[in-house]
């Protein structure tokens, strides 16, 4: 991973990173006092990263025996800087590694700081609850198919006026067909937005505003999705995060 990781400079980023964290969980703690959690079973997925467009998120078939799991769910932000990318990187990292860490306290702090969920551009997903984004089969959970889903980015477009490089994911298993994902603040299935487009405007976004042939760096990090069954509720749950440790890269075609 790009960046300073040792030394004075990352060891004092790390703190104030600490801090921050330290501060939400405090937060969390006085908004969801006497409000029971579910008790999370679902593990995290493993991924590999064949390009510097591409990650591969890897079914952890300990989910198998799991009762309530569907699949998985990725969370993204967008960057102008590779330093801001680096220090969000490291945000994910200290949240997970934290004692107290638990995985609604790990989800709920990324989000509010700026981590949104990739979305199915057709409306295939949070519509109607319908949820995960990349689901894996109660018949591939039973039979213990190894499952994997290809996230990559298709820059091989030529039109200018507006960029519309598209996301779009495979699975390794049927249907096999390629899926294009959509940003967060899209109304999916309506009016899917590019992920170089409109990004002054995005609350996905840490930056100044995107311009032509400037660099994008997207921050990855995935969690295992399904209900609470243990009890009446039903109630989302999650693994903790796994977070991919590398950056996603892109340069705003011209406008």
């Amino acid at each position: 991973m790009a960046g300073t990781r040792g030394g004075e400079p990352g060891s004092r980023r790390l703190a104030q990173l600490l801090a921050s964290l330290f501060a939400a969980a405090s937060i969390l703690a006085l908004n969801t006092c006497g409000i029971d959690t579910p008790v999370t079973i679902f593990s995290p997925p493993s991924f590999s990263l064949p390009s510097p467009n591409e990650l591969v998120l890897i079914h952890n078939t300990a989910n198998n025996s799991a009762g309530g799991f569907s699949g998985y769910e990725i969370y993204y932000q967008a960057f102008d800087t590779d330093a801001a990318a680096s220090n969000a990187e490291q945000y994910v990292e200290a949240a997970t590694a934290l004692v107290s860490a638990t995985p609604e306290y790990c989800n709920n702090v990324l989000m509010s700081h700026g981590y949104t969920r990739i979305c199915d551009a057709a409306g295939n997903d949070g519509v109607g609850g319908l949820r995960p984004l990349f689901r894996v089969s109660t018949a591939e959970q039973t039979a213990g198919t190894a499952v994997e889903f290809d996230l990559f980015l298709d820059s091989t477009s030529t039109s200018t006026t507006p960029p519309n490089a598209t996301w779009y994911y495979t699975k390794s298993t049927s249907p096999t067909t390629q899926v294009q994902v959509t940003r967060s603040i899209s109304s999916p299935g309506v009016s899917p937005v590019s992920f170089e487009d409109s990004y002054s405007n995005g609350n996905d976004y840490k930056g100044a505003g995107s311009a032509a042939r400037s660099p994008i760096y997207f921050v990855f990090f995935a969690v295992a999705f399904g209900m609470d069954v243990s009890s009446s509720s039903f109630a989302y749950n999650y693994s903790l995060p796994a977070s991919f440790y590398q950056r996603v890269n892109y340069i705003v075609p011209p406008l």
